[in-house]
């Protein structure tokens, strides 16, 4: 259990995003030193949301699709921009079940802005090539 004291404001002083992440502890994995494409120091995606909380990143089992998931803490609609150096095809947004929709128009930059509903769950994939 954690208290975390806030003003009454708990997007704005980020007490829910501490909270929502204080249910799941962080998991990572060291591999060995070897070749490969990805650089030592990398970033796979970046995002822009002062109202949103990203969730989770993990595949697709069934497509081999990325999937990035977020939440709108606000009551209030909001706007999640993404870019990824990360090849792909197209984005697209799915149902929290993870059923493809069709695919979403990339912005000027290549990557994403989509509006984001009050006290949504947005869960998008990458279809990589």
């Amino acid at each position: 259990m954690e208290l975390i004291p806030h003003t009454g404001d708990g997007m704005t002083s980020g007490a829910y995003a501490e909270a929502y992440q204080f249910q799941v502890p962080w998991t990572v994995s060291q591999s060995d030193v070897h070749e490969g494409p990805i650089a030592p120091a990398y970033t796979p995606f970046k995002w822009e949301s002062a109202e949103l909380a990203f969730s989770s990143m993990k595949m697709n089992e069934e497509s081999g699709d990325l999937m990035l998931r977020w939440y709108n803490m606000s009551k209030e609609q909001t706007e999640l921009t993404l870019s990824t150096d990360i090849p792909c095809e197209h984005f697209y947004k799915t149902t929290i079940l993870e059923e493809a929709m069709p695919p979403l128009t990339k912005n000027a930059v290549g990557g994403l802005s989509m509006v984001v509903g009050p006290c949504e769950i947005v869960t998008t994939g990458l279809r990589l090539y």
